[in-house]
């Protein structure tokens, strides 16, 4: 009677590894073109879901309670995040690397709205919604299928989903991937305490939406700013 449980269990796996390579693959292809792909896989994945009867609860679709204070939990969440993430984390990660992350490709935002703008919602759409469903909600759901009983379990599904995270971001370079997959260890930090994948969305969104402004106005030095008033160098 136990055999078909492991058996089971071992199906289950490797249709977990199967989406998630697709869903990475997907990604890379030239199937639709930046900013669409990521929020492509996303309804994939939510149709997906939705007519195998797989609860969408499990990606963290959740109805929001207290919208008010969910919304003043999210800004509270980004604003320390912001500062723990800039502050601490990035200088000893510039350090490491002997390099900053390299935010050059932004830098065509500066002055210019038309620009600035559609890039904020394109923002919102791949970033904040697309990258946390698909690599908070879908990835922390298939992985959790994918990986054995183990104690070490949910940090191996932070490690391994915050690396494919890192992965994604390979235009920002070495000390750009690393300092994303922390940001992806966080993000999923967050999402596994709360289990609503829109509080993380609100506050990836948010975070995100301060970079886009300090590279529309010229100021995306602050973020070595830490590097000469703590660190000293």
């Amino acid at each position: 009677m136990e055999q078909p449980a492991r058996t089971y269990r071992f199906k289950d796996a490797v249709t977990a590894f199967i989406f998630i390579a697709a869903a990475y693959l997907f990604m890379y292809g030239k199937f639709i073109k930046f900013p669409y792909n990521i929020p492509a896989i996303c309804l994939i994945i939510i149709a997906g879901y939705f007519f195998s009867g797989r609860s969408l609860s499990k990606l963290g679709i959740k109805k929001i309670q207290q919208p008010g204070k969910f919304l003043l939990t999210a800004l509270l969440l980004a604003l320390a995040a912001e500062a723990i993430m800039d502050w601490l984390v990035q200088p000893l990660v510039n350090k490491l690397f002997d390099t900053p992350p390299d935010y050059s490709y932004f830098s065509m935002l500066e002055g210019k709205t038309p620009l600035f703008v559609k890039y904020l919602l394109y923002m919102w759409l791949s970033a904040a919604f697309g990258e946390e469903l698909l690599f908070r909600g879908f990835m922390f759901d298939q992985l959790s299928r994918l990986l054995p009983p183990a104690r070490t379990k949910i940090a191996l599904i932070f490690i391994i989903a915050g690396l494919l995270f890192g992965f994604a971001h390979g235009y920002e370079g070495p000390a750009g991937m690393a300092i994303t997959f922390l940001w992806g260890i966080l993000f999923g930090i967050i999402y596994k305490r709360t289990g609503n994948i829109w509080l993380t969305i609100l506050v990836h969104g948010c975070i995100d939406t301060v970079f886009l402004v300090l590279a529309y106005t010229g100021h995306l030095s602050w973020y070595e700013l830490p590097n000469q008033l703590i660190w000293g160098y």
